[in-house]
């Protein structure tokens, strides 16, 4: 049986905000918002020509690797599949709203295009003042998307409503999301990005790039690298393929 949730379009530029709809089914509730979107930002070509496309990308792989300690894992990537993970569009996930036992697990998530540093994309300038608005300092490019949903540490997963109304600065979210982010600055785990660049990240935060999550669940294959949800697992991946190799059993 088909359900539905309500999540809001935030076009970079002047165009007017949009309360949208997305249904699902329960085989598809957890990457519909996800598929859609790849789509969509497929799109979004940005101002950048391929050569400076592939540059940029590389300048970030090769960061985040470094920050692994898996450097040389680049060496190994020949041109082929460096330009199959450049065309590999994926979406990042930005947690205005970390979904964590204070939130009683209920997240406020901005889906956002994760090549928006590589594609030269304008800065989303209501996207940016709505994340400033939840205590982050990013710098959100090209068009943004914002979605609820309730993730719990026993596998529970839930699309909630995300309306209009919500985006009043009064709305009672920014201060419990101005309070968890504080709370995470407090303790260096607060992420500072131009969007989507290299975040520091310790290996029990969530590895999606501008994610400020604790992580709470590893990848199924390599059992190394955190995520906080599904959501940030599937949108990191076009990241981690590269680098992801499954655990040898005993």
């Amino acid at each position: 049986m088909s359900k539905s949730f309500k999540y809001i379009y935030i076009p970079v530029g002047s165009k007017e905000i949009e309360e949208r709809t997305m249904t699902y089914t329960d085989t598809t509730e957890v990457e519909c918002m996800t598929s859609a979107l790849q789509e969509h930002f497929k799109q979004s070509g940005g101002q950048a020509s391929s050569e400076e496309a592939m540059k940029t990308y590389k300048e970030q792989l090769r960061a985040n690797l470094k920050e692994k300690g898996q450097e040389e894992c680049l060496q190994n990537l020949d041109a082929g599949l460096l330009n199959m993970l450049m065309n590999m569009q994926t979406v990042d996930i930005v947690a205005l709203l970390p979904n964590t036992r204070d939130t009683d697990f209920v997240g406020v998530n901005m889906y956002v295009d994760d090549r928006g540093v590589s594609k030269q994309l304008s800065v989303n300038e209501r996207a940016t003042a709505i994340a400033a608005n939840c205590g982050m300092n990013v710098a959100i490019r090209g068009d943004a998307f914002i979605a609820r949903v309730r993730e719990t540490n026993t596998d529970e997963y839930a699309r909630l409503d995300f309306c209009l109304e919500e985006l009043s600065p009064a709305s009672p979210w920014y201060k419990i999301a101005q309070t968890v982010h504080a709370k995470r600055a407090s303790e260096n785990l607060m992420p500072s990005a131009s969007h989507a660049a290299t975040v520091t990240k310790g290996p029990d935060d969530c590895q999606s790039l501008s994610c400020s999550a604790p992580g709470t669940m590893r990848c199924g294959r390599c059992k190394v690298v955190k995520y906080c949800g599904r959501d940030c697992q599937r949108a990191h991946w076009g990241s981690h393929k590269a680098t992801c190799t499954a655990k040898e059993t005993k």
